[in-house]
């Protein structure tokens, strides 16, 4: 019996099954950087929707009063003046950052009877600068 086992102690026993490499986007690390990556994209799209929107709606009051300093638009105030208060908002004017004059120029246009596109222009001129 000796002599048997003895004739197979030069026979190499085989390796074990080696596990499969694992690659770098296994770990929980990695899923957490994917997690955080794409976090933070969504946060940059949301603040260039943001700045974007903000800069559509500069855009346009700049055009609403040049088009008012040359006296080539008939308008109707209402709809003119929601517009206007709405695209200030966007802007980023908001109440509490306009200038006393600017605020003077929105409550004479939202509360008076016949609004002039003067005082629409003195406002946006204002609110602009």
């Amino acid at each position: 019996m000796i002599n048997r086992l003895a004739k197979l102690a030069d026979i190499v026993p085989p390796q074990p099954v080696a596990r499969p490499a694992l690659f770098w986007w296994h770990s929980p690390l990695a899923w957490l950087a994917a997690a955080a990556l794409a976090l933070a994209t969504a946060a940059a799209m949301v603040a260039i929707r943001r700045k974007l929107r903000r800069h559509a709606a500069r855009r346009r009051l700049r055009r609403l009063a040049m088009q008012i300093r040359a006296g080539s638009r008939t308008m109707e105030f209402p709809a003119v003046m929601r517009q206007v208060l709405a695209d200030a908002e966007r802007s980023g004017a908001a109440t509490r950052v306009l200038s006393s004059r600017a605020r003077l120029y929105r409550d004479e246009l939202l509360y008076s009877r016949q609004p002039t596109p003067a005082r629409l222009g003195a406002f946006l001129d204002d609110l602009l600068r």
